[in-house]
Order: C-alpha cells, then structure tokens, then sequence
C-alpha cells in the first residue's frame, strides 16, 4: 500500500514551480547538496480533515517552498563583484516565487476582472493549475498561500525565505506498488 501522499504532493508542488523559477534551482528535502539560489519544498504536516478519516479522505497538508539565497557576493567570471547586493538577489529569487504563487493577477484592475469574469477567462486557482500538470498518485483541490517568515542562517551564509502553503489533497490511488 502507498502511504506516500506528503511526497507525492511535494513532486506535485516541485513540478508546478521549477519552469516558472526561471534561473533558480529547485528540490524536494531529499538534496544532499544545493546550488544557489534555490528554492526547497517540504511537507511538513499531514493529517486527514476529519478526525475519523482514513488515508482515502481528504488530508490537510502544510507545505512549506524555502527560497535560499547566499548571503555573498556574486562574483562574474573575472572574479568581479557583481552591483547586485545578497539582499536584492534574494529579494528577486522571493519574488519570482511569489509571482508563480500569486496566479490571481495581483495587477489585475477591477475593470479588467469585470471583463474576465464575463469573458468566463478567470484564473483557476493555484490548486486548479498544479492538478492540471496530472501529479502522480495525489489530487490536489485547495492550496492557499500563507505569510512568508524570513529569516537568516549566519553558520551557513544564507538568507532564507518560507512560504507555508495549506493545501487540501488525497490519494488517487491506494495499494498497488506504483512507485
């Protein structure tokens, strides 16, 4: 039997960013070593959304994407500073991040969703548009973006950035050896 719904909606998230993190690399919490900027997906609760659920019911996930940067300079190919400071670089690669997050048009005016809306050319939801990548295994119906948390890790040199994501997922498979 597959209990594996923390990984499957991990691969999910990973393939939904890693073509829209343009210039970033991207992993899942099985890396050994990372190659900057990146960003990390991890699960990091599960549970069913009913006390009295099994694995087949729908499972509240948090899901957290850490976006990491070095806190050095960047260096070009002649070993020259580059004008971007570590703090604008990871403010970029945070940003990049968001923006595939945030699919709901933040720029959107209120007139241009007014035209959407009757035009029945609405954003789906982030949910909508990672299900549609067909993830293995697991069928995600909800996933909201919660507040980023900052924070720096001196003993190794990097600014980190986490999105906690609540996503609202559920096997579409049980048993079976599919791996």
């Amino acid at each position: 039997m597959n209990w594996d719904l923390e990984e499957r909606t991990e691969d999910a998230v990973l393939a939904y960013l890693k073509p829209k993190a343009d210039g970033m690399n991207g992993y899942t919490n099985d890396v050994l070593a990372l190659e900057f900027p990146c960003f990390v997906v991890f699960c990091v609760s599960c549970g069913p959304l009913v006390e009295t659920g099994r694995f087949a019911v729908p499972h509240k996930l948090l899901v957290e994407v850490a976006i990491m940067t070095e806190a050095a300079p960047l260096m070009n190919a002649s070993d020259t500073a580059v004008d971007k400071t570590a703090r604008d670089r990871h403010r970029s690669a945070r940003s990049v991040v968001m923006a595939a997050l945030n699919i709901l048009d933040s720029q959107a005016t209120p007139a241009g969703l007014a035209a959407r809306v009757a035009a029945e050319d609405l954003p789906k939801g982030l949910a909508a548009e990672i299900d549609a990548l067909a993830p293995a295994g697991v069928w995600i119906s909800n996933a909201l973006v919660g507040d980023v948390q900052r924070t720096i890790d001196a003993e190794h040199r990097l600014l980190i950035s986490t999105i906690p994501l609540e996503i609202i997922a559920q096997p579409t498979e049980i048993g079976g050896t599919e791996t």
